[in-house]
């Protein structure tokens, strides 16, 4: 493996966990901002669908770059 797409696979492992640690606890940080879930509950919403995506997003990414190197 790359060292890009083992620092891609750390980044999202640990933004998974920060989305369920926010789940469960009903707050998470967003840039400078904490979304309170039972404040705002469609912005912590999105908060943690942005985080999911950006996740996802550098799975995918050391996945492409882990199996199909260019």
């Amino acid at each position: 493996m790359k060292p890009f797409a083992i620092f891609a696979m750390l980044v999202a492992v640990v933004m998974i966990g920060y989305v369920a640690q926010g789940i469960r606890t009903g707050r998470i940080r967003f840039k400078s901002w904490l979304d309170v879930r039972s404040r705002s509950p469609i912005s912590f919403w999105c908060s943690v669908v942005v985080y999911l995506l950006i996740a996802f997003g550098l799975l995918f990414v050391a996945t492409k770059e882990t199996f199909f190197p260019t």
